[in-house]
């Protein structure tokens, strides 16, 4: 029989006072003791609002996290069933789809691979490169005194059309780590325009280049690739004696 005091236990006297503390307690298995109900929230004050699902507290519709408890309201069912939707259905009939359609395109085109196999291996055949080499060098003067080194080169262009040597290399003549000038004025060695002129394929033409330089210290005469820096053709140290 539960007791009215609600604990569970009935107390016995044992002929001790009333006003004072009893200790002997006997406990009841009968007692259940009440459940604790979820709060229910307010009632609605707006049709904007909905209540937390923590707290009870009304909080904004669009609202991720509680204000009050600060607990994320996490994502509605809706969303979770068409997440699912996506991943277990869409997804894959996309990815089958593409499948279908590279097998039919693979098929369609397997017969020309095969007739025009010959063309394709000509392509990847890399083509020969042009050549160039430097074949003399002396030192000259201008007209102001200068002191003029002249670099003999030979250009072959290996190409299967008309090409020029400036179009396919770069040459360049450091001292003292710096570049030096090209533009030569007042020498009668220098072959201005051989540099720049079209030589046909399978075709050799030599050319003299000046350079403006000064004795007593060594030079560099680099030609490299156009546009390419890294692919060096000629890497030729030279002593200017004073």
């Amino acid at each position: 029989m539960q007791n009215n005091n609600g604990t569970g236990f009935n107390n016995t006297s044992n002929g001790m006072n009333n006003n004072e503390p009893n200790t002997n307690y006997q406990y009841n298995q009968n007692y259940i003791p009440p459940q604790q109900q979820i709060p229910t929230p307010y009632p609605q004050p707006n049709p904007n609002l909905k209540p937390c699902k923590y707290c009870r507290q009304y909080i904004d519709k669009t609202a991720k996290i509680c204000p009050y408890c600060r607990k994320k309201q996490g994502s509605s069912t809706l969303a979770i069933i068409a997440a699912v939707i996506i991943v277990v259905f869409i997804i894959p009939a996309m990815f089958g789809a593409r499948g279908s359609s590279n097998s039919k395109s693979n098929t369609s085109t397997s017969s020309s691979s095969s007739s025009s196999s010959s063309s394709y291996i000509a392509e990847e055949k890399s083509p020969v490169k042009s050549t160039v080499t430097m074949t003399n060098y002396y030192l000259t003067s201008n007209y102001s005194g200068d002191t003029i080194l002249i670099v003999e080169y030979s250009y072959t262009n290996n190409n299967d059309k008309a090409q020029s040597f400036m179009w396919e290399f770069n040459d360049k003549c450091y001292q003292n780590g710096v570049e030096c000038s090209d533009i030569i004025l007042g020498v009668d060695d220098i072959d201005t325009g051989k540099q720049s002129a079209d030589v046909l394929p399978g075709v050799t033409s030599k050319f003299k280049v000046g350079y403006k330089v000064e004795k007593g210290s060594e030079v560099n005469v680099i030609v490299t690739r156009y546009l390419h820096d890294d692919d060096v053709v000629i890497d030729e140290k030279i002593n200017i004696k004073p």
